[in-house]
């Protein structure tokens, strides 16, 4: 039995020829080879690890450049977990990317309407990798007193638009410092903020960069005429 057969063997004993396949497609059916791939150390760690720093990095100078930007009005209709400290990432990015195809002439043939749908779906990526935290920050900083007359609303009668004093000044405090407070104490949540950004990013541009490129299934699924504007947002009270 080969190395490569018995690692096979140890790490997929149920189905291993599925395993081997895959292996085979990348040119790893010599077990010489493949040993050293795995013995020898990460050689994209580099690279990588730049990268989700230099999103990470253009994320906070976005926050930083709309820390006062207004907040969208809420909406019960769409939950977007404090979408509004989200937003300038999300228009930054969008931008980004939209510049980067217009120099490459592929926003005249997919449209902007396509960069805004693309964005949208950061968006929602980035509410939900957040919320977990910001939801225990921001309740850090809510008594009972304050929720309540939150939900009661600027008439104090339950009718009228929530209190947001304290979503307000939570929001503009992070955007300020480009979350740097926040990274401090959940270093995590910065990589998965730079990664999450890089990796849309190198989607988005695999997708629609090619001018020369036939019609992509891509550019079927992102149709204008199927696109609907996106709707407003929610945050908490």
């Amino acid at each position: 039995m080969t190395w490569t057969q018995q690692w096979l063997e140890l790490i997929a004993s149920d189905e291993p020829h599925k395993l081997e396949r895959r292996l085979a497609w990348d040119h790893w059916a010599d077990s010489n080879a493949f040993a050293e791939w795995l013995s020898a150390p990460p050689q994209l760690e580099a690279s990588q690890s730049i990268a989700w720093k230099q999103a990470l990095s253009r994320c906070q100078g976005w926050l930083q450049g709309a820390w006062d930007q207004p907040l969208q009005p809420v909406q019960s209709s769409e939950q977007r977990p404090f979408v509004d400290l989200w937003l300038p990432i999300r228009d930054g990015a969008a931008a980004e990317l939209g510049a980067a195809l217009e120099r490459s002439a592929g926003l005249d043939r997919i449209g902007p309407n396509v960069v805004d749908q693309l964005a949208d779906s950061l968006l929602n990526r980035l509410c939900a990798i957040g919320e977990q935290v910001l939801w225990d920050q921001f309740n850090k900083g809510r008594t009972p007193g304050a929720m309540l007359l939150a939900h009661l609303g600027s008439a104090g009668d339950g009718e009228g638009p929530p209190v947001r004093e304290l979503y307000t000044r939570f929001i503009t405090t992070h955007r300020r410092d480009g979350l740097q407070s926040l990274l401090t104490t959940f270093p995590v949540l910065g990589r998965f903020i730079g990664t999450v950004v890089t990796l849309w990013h190198q989607a988005a541009w695999r997708c629609w960069s090619d001018p020369t490129r036939s019609l992509h299934p891509g550019q079927q699924l992102f149709d204008p005429k199927r696109l609907v504007p996106a709707g407003g947002a929610a945050g908490p009270q």
